[in-house]
């Protein structure tokens, strides 16, 4: 009971004289059976309509499996989204990448903030998160995004760094991998 009030509910609004007690679709049924038309969607809530069956038998699905537990614990319904998460994350990467190896100065400063966000990975990502933060914030890292750098290197072309083939064929076969594991993980949910 609020004490400003007298009935449970504080005066953070004030109610219209009122009660709803079904919806349907874009409507609104009131204690009286009168139907009101719902502009404003539940504030944003029910963008779908009230009882839309698409979100009605999802929510109907996951009630008859799993009801509420605390944020101390993962869910399998609160993984799901992070497949898509990582197969964005791996794509800006790509493009980051495609920067560093253009030497693109846009390229040093997201490529910090990639490596900031691996070092939640623990412990893999920690581990090379914190090794390319020490290389992009070491000297030897801002000589390389220095404004006159691109010039040294585009003055002395026969000079090139090669990558092992080797490297290449790993590279290739862990990335396979990680689009194996995604995939299966979106397609078993």
């Amino acid at each position: 009971m609020s004490v400003l009030t007298g009935t449970p509910l504080l005066p953070t609004y004030a109610r219209f004289p009122v009660t709803f007690v079904d919806g349907d679709g874009s409507w609104l049924i009131a204690d009286d059976g009168q139907r009101y038309l719902d502009l404003i969607a539940g504030i944003a809530v029910v963008s779908l309509g009230h009882c839309h069956p698409a979100p009605l038998a999802a929510a109907r699905e996951q009630l008859d499996r799993l009801w509420h537990v605390s944020n101390l614990y993962s869910t399998e319904p609160m993984l799901r989204p992070l497949g898509a998460f990582y197969l964005l994350l791996g794509a800006v990467s790509v493009v980051v990448a495609w920067g560093m190896r253009r030497l693109r100065r846009w390229a040093g400063g997201a490529s910090i903030g990639l490596s900031g966000v691996s070092l939640l990975a623990f412990p893999v990502g920690t581990i090379v998160g914190a090794y390319v933060l020490y290389l992009l914030l070491s000297a030897k890292g801002r000589r390389i995004f220095a404004s006159d750098y691109a010039d040294i290197v585009a003055a002395t072309p026969n000079i090139k760094y090669r990558t092992s083939i080797s490297l290449w064929i790993a590279l290739g076969v862990l990335v396979l991998l990680i689009a194996l594991i995604v995939a299966i993980t979106m397609l078993a949910s």
